[in-house]
């Protein structure tokens, strides 16, 4: 008997999505996450009732209320946001549905809520550059932590990682796909660029094109001339199709592959990962791939594909999460697991 699992569905039948997530002019939102997400994190999370928990991430307030259900009575919720506005709302909602068990406050997530510790579970709906420490002394031991994090030192490499704490430390269990907003010291409102590793932007009039590349990063003029490139350049179908998952799974393989010219781009909003080589780039984006320039980038980017498709276009199961040791947590990166014949970093 899964009993998280039953949890997860119990808790969902319980309290009111449309509720938490819709103002009152019937719109949606924009901290607002897709109900299937939401429950498979929570799912990953193992919970059980009488659990504390850390919550990252308050957004509109649906996520703390399951978990609220779903640890119960003799459990507790402490949710935290950068946002004032959102945690007066998410208090009024939880009040509104009787909800007593939650606490929200406004609070810089990389610091965490020592005082409502120590945690059995902590879960972020943010997405930190690193694994911060405080969480790691904020949690019990054998306590579970389930966040997005970045998995590369390039915008929108992000994906969901499992750790378990042990004597302080963390240890990778595994990785998902899937990713959420950035976390921040501040409140965010241009959604569509990203706050860190963004080496050259244009803002037209529409939308924003922006670059991140490392090997751009120490030669402004040259992601200057990148970002001109790619916002001239041209899309094609992609080699892969739409599907959400298959290019959630190609993103990962590159990811821990780290080929030369490894970068990520946002066109409009829409953004993907791919090369960038010189007077080329090429990116892998949900629906098309992005060209620009001569041919270079685009042809090893499809040499790239095809490899992972002759591998069995691997999963997030195929790769291997890595924790280091940095100044303020702990960051994390992935690499192929040796029994699907990949390279480890």
């Amino acid at each position: 008997m899964n009993i998280a699992g039953d949890l997860v569905v119990e808790a969902a039948d319980l309290i009111d999505y449309d509720g938490y997530v819709r103002e009152p002019d019937g719109s949606m939102l924009p901290q607002s996450s897709a109900p299937n997400s939401i429950l498979r994190i929570l799912r990953l999370l193992e919970l059980q009732p009488g659990m504390r928990v850390l919550e990252v991430g308050t957004g509109s307030g649906y996520t703390g209320a399951l978990l609220a259900r779903m640890v119960g009575p003799q459990g507790s919720v402490t949710s935290l946001d950068i946002d004032p506005r959102l945690v007066a709302r998410a208090e009024r909602k939880h009040f509104g549905y009787g909800l007593r068990n939650v606490t929200v406050h406004t609070a810089d997530g990389f610091v965490g809520w020592a005082a409502g510790g120590p945690y059995d579970r902590i879960v972020g709906w943010a997405t930190p550059h690193l694994l911060p420490r405080r969480w790691v002394e904020q949690a019990r031991d054998q306590a579970v932590i389930v966040t997005p994090i970045k998995v590369a030192p390039i915008a929108a490499a992000n994906m969901i990682l499992r750790a378990d704490v042990h004597e302080r430390r963390p240890t990778a269990r595994d990785v998902h796909l899937g990713g959420y907003i950035e976390m921040h010291s501040q409140v965010i409102t241009d959604f569509p660029v990203p706050v860190r590793y963004i080496d050259g932007i244009l803002r037209l009039k529409e939308h924003a094109v922006w670059v991140s590349a490392p090997a751009l990063r120490e030669h402004p003029e040259l992601a200057d001339a990148a970002v001109q490139m790619i916002a001239a350049g041209r899309q094609a179908s992609s080699p892969i199709g739409s599907d959400s998952e298959t290019f959630g799974a190609a993103c990962g393989y590159l990811l821990a592959r780290r080929p030369e010219g490894l970068a990520s781009v946002g066109v409009g909003g829409h953004w993907g990962i791919g090369l960038v080589l010189g007077d080329s780039a090429a990116f892998l984006r949900p629906d098309d791939i992005c060209l620009a320039g001569t041919r270079c980038a685009q042809d090893q980017l499809c040499a790239l594909i095809a490899a992972w498709e002759h591998a069995g276009s691997l999963g997030h199961t195929a790769l291997q999460p890595h924790v280091t040791e940095a100044p303020d947590g702990f960051g994390v990166r992935v690499s192929q697991r040796p029994a699907h014949g990949g390279v480890r970093g």
